[in-house]
């Protein structure tokens, strides 16, 4: 990939992920109660989501196939095929 293309899409999903961390999706890390907090936050999903798209990956399996190489600096830990399509879909736990 293009260093252009790979640095145009590092700025969208940094700016994309300030703006939904800082106000429109509040943060599950700091939850209170039963369970282990999310390692992956809901505004690193949908940012994962978005770069899904923007690269044109048809499926789940082959964008967090390539994610790591991609976009693997933005999230903390890459979830599994079915961990993805669960909090993509707001499947409960």
């Amino acid at each position: 990939m293009p260093l252009c293309i790979n640095t145009a899409l590092d700025t969208l999903l940094t700016a994309l992920h300030v703006e939904l961390d800082d106000g429109i999706i509040p943060s599950r890390r700091a939850r209170s109660g039963p369970g282990h907090p999310l390692e992956v936050t809901d505004a690193e999903l949908v940012c994962l989501a978005v770069a899904q798209v923007l690269l044109r990956f048809n499926d789940e399996w082959h964008c967090l196939r390539s994610a790591l190489s991609l976009v693997g600096h933005r999230v903390p830990r890459l979830l599994s095929q079915s961990e993805y399509n669960r909090r993509l879909r707001g499947v409960p736990l």
